[in-house]
């Protein structure tokens, strides 16, 4: 709450002459009418936690008028690319479990965590009604807890699965500079050629392929080509 309120007072208006703040309210504000302004503080918090910054649209200030329309729109805008990304390049889902990529998005998820539960808290604050009661206080710090939750623990469990795969991909495939002999002596052929098979009426022997096609071309260029 200290880092939401330090930057909510950057985008405060200067106070109007005779009024208290920028969000001061009018004295004889009732009972009945600080509950209406809680529950649409409420909404619009919660409507800033399905996306991100919208709920400061209904905000007094026009900076947070302006901060709640930059990151909606941006929100939106970086979805519907991802979304027309994996309709069309088959190779997205190749890309993102790059090892080469997951720390970036381990990393992205933990910055985008960490902005969108800002953003919630800011909304609560920049909108909730002065004067309210130690009751409604808790009540409504309980629920902006719980809402900041929704978002913090499926971006910080992201952010750990990214970390893991990333961890666990690198060292399971080596990039084949890194590959090197096992050591093992070569043993020498024996003098008198022996036919191993020579008692076997039959020999089975597995086709091995291989995943070097065009849609890995940037797997293969950094692992090589794996047998199948």
């Amino acid at each position: 709450h200290v880092v939401a309120a330090a930057a909510l007072s950057l985008f405060r208006d200067p106070p109007a002459p005779g009024a208290g703040g920028a969000h001061a309210q009018p004295a004889s504000l009732t009972e009945s009418q600080r509950r209406a302004h809680l529950r649409t503080s409420l909404g619009l918090t919660a409507a800033s936690t399905v996306l991100p910054g919208v709920g400061l649209l209904g905000a007094k200030p026009i900076g947070l008028k302006l901060l709640g329309a930059l990151t909606s729109l941006a929100t939106l805008g970086g979805l519907g690319y991802l979304a027309y990304r994996a309709l069309t390049d088959p190779n997205i889902l190749g890309a993102v479990a790059n090892p080469a990529y997951l720390p970036v998005v381990s990393g992205a998820a933990i910055a985008i965590g960490l902005v969108w539960v800002l953003l919630i808290l800011v909304t609560h604050l920049a909108t909730r009604p002065q004067g309210l009661s130690g009751g409604k206080r808790l009540v409504s710090a309980m629920l902006v807890t719980s809402l900041t939750f929704l978002v913090a623990a499926p971006t910080a469990v992201g952010a750990r699965y990214a970390s893991d795969a990333s961890a666990a991909l690198n060292t399971a495939m080596k990039k084949r500079e890194d590959i090197t002999a096992n050591g093992q002596v070569t043993l020498a052929p024996p003098e008198v050629a022996v036919d191993p098979w020579q008692d076997v009426p039959r020999l089975n022997i597995p086709l091995l392929g291989a995943d070097g096609n065009k849609g890995r071309e940037q797997m293969v260029a950094q692992y090589g080509i794996r047998t199948d």
